[in-house]
């Protein structure tokens, strides 16, 4: 193989200049639904910050955020975190897995949870459903601290706020007007909830018990609460639900890799390929890998999958 080297180093060199001022920063970006709607920034697990600080902040995002419109919140309340060597090798691993099973069609089980088989539920709507009830999920969990559960709780936080985030932000790669219009009017009466109740500003905890109280008793008509603007009443049923069961993390964070598999497909090569001068999104990176993989049609639901979404893969 010496005897090539020489062969390879053009080529080397030539990817070195098309990479070094624009590569990947490892990191994926977040936005969570409930902070937004609560004015709560720092509200991840693990984000301690001094006294001080945090009366600037709260100062800061809850008091002069109130005069600034929409679209510039939004990208106030957007953190970053690294990419995690256990969330590659949960995308590596479902992937291998993907590939041994050798099975058609996306993973269409999830549903299950929330509907029954004659009620089509769109990708921006399972991605605000679900990202709603992994919180509710993790702020209202009282289970065991096993590293396992840990872990799992972790990644399954952490895709779902990325998952928001590519919704919000790069909605061209789900369905241009109606993500949007869902995940506004969702904000909408979840804000409107906590004004009527009249309350000060709450712990992320104590707010998911408060919409769980209110929306449990009720949230049993699915088909119903589809076609209303909130999908909030439909994530405290999945949360019931899940929360009933043992192993709720490992159905999360298997539900968050294989859905941001789904939407890695639905995006466009090139959309894809604009991405990676850019320095590349997560996204674009899963995608990579479903296509050295092969995976692309494993990853992509056969039966419901919508037309729209047909007409934007590629």
């Amino acid at each position: 193989m010496k005897h090539l080297q020489p062969l390879f180093a053009p080529i080397r060199n030539c990817c070195g200049k098309l990479t070094s001022k624009q590569r990947w920063s490892k990191s994926m970006a977040q936005l969570n639904l409930l902070s937004l709607c609560l004015k709560d920034k720092f509200d991840q697990v693990g984000h301690g910050t001094p006294k001080p600080f945090a009366n600037l902040r709260d100062l800061v995002f809850n008091q002069m955020l109130l005069k600034i419109n929409g679209e510039l919140e939004i990208l106030l309340y957007r953190t970053h975190k690294q990419v995690s060597a256990e969330l590659k090798d949960l995308v590596y691993n479902t992937f291998r897995e993907k590939l041994r099973s050798n099975s058609n069609g996306f993973s269409e089980e999830y549903d299950n949870y929330i509907t029954d088989e004659t009620q089509n539920v769109q990708i921006y709507q399972r991605i605000v459903i679900w990202h709603i009830a992994t919180d509710l999920c993790l702020y209202t969990d009282s289970g065991a601290n096993e590293p396992h559960n840990n872990l799992l709780r972790e990644v399954s936080k952490d895709v779902s706020d990325y998952m928001m985030y590519i919704l919000v932000m790069c909605p061209f790669v789900l369905s241009i007007g109606n993500a949007i219009i869902c995940f506004e009017n969702t904000c909408e009466s979840i804000k409107n909830f906590f004004q009527e109740k009249k309350l000060p500003r709450l712990p992320k905890a104590n707010a998911c018990a408060m919409l769980i109280s209110e929306y449990e008793a009720s949230s049993d008509r699915v088909d119903v609460y589809l076609l209303t603007d909130s999908l909030c009443p439909i994530s405290v049923l999945l949360a019931n639900k899940l929360s009933q069961l043992d192993g709720k993390w490992e159905i999360l964070s298997k539900f968050w890799v294989e859905n941001l598999a789904y939407v890695a497909t639905l995006c466009r090569g090139n959309n894809h390929a604009q991405q990676l001068r850019k320095g590349g999104e997560f996204l674009t990176h899963v995608w990579l890998l479903i296509e050295q993989f092969n995976l692309a049609e494993s990853f992509q639901r056969s039966r419901t999958r919508p037309l729209e979404e047909d007409d934007m893969a590629g």
